[in-house]
């Protein structure tokens, strides 16, 4: 499993989907023992307004069904500088590149 990422273009939507996702990731994470290399990160493109999500490997392997249920497929990590922690132990940060 490796990581793997969505993105969505309306601002407004990203908003809804980042509780959402915040609210059904707290629940598999906590059932999962709150493993803390499971985390799902964001990152905003203020070119276009549009909003990515990144689930870590971890997150993929208690969380899969998920973040296909948004289509997310294979990536690699995100760079550190411009994503943010979405859900997830502050310790996961160290996964990201850079």
């Amino acid at each position: 499993m490796s990581w793997h990422r969505f993105r969505i273009e309306d601002s407004a939507k990203a908003l809804k989907v980042s509780t959402e996702l915040q609210e059904a990731f707290f629940v598999l994470l906590a059932a999962a023992g709150k493993p803390k290399d499971a985390a799902i990160f964001s990152r905003f493109q203020s070119e276009d307004g549009s909003t990515e999500y990144f689930f870590s490997t971890k997150a993929m392997e208690i969380a899969g069904p998920l973040a296909k249920r948004f289509n997310a497929s294979p990536c690699e990590a995100p760079v550190r500088k411009s994503t943010a922690l979405l859900i997830g132990d502050q310790r996961a940060l160290d996964l990201l590149k850079g």
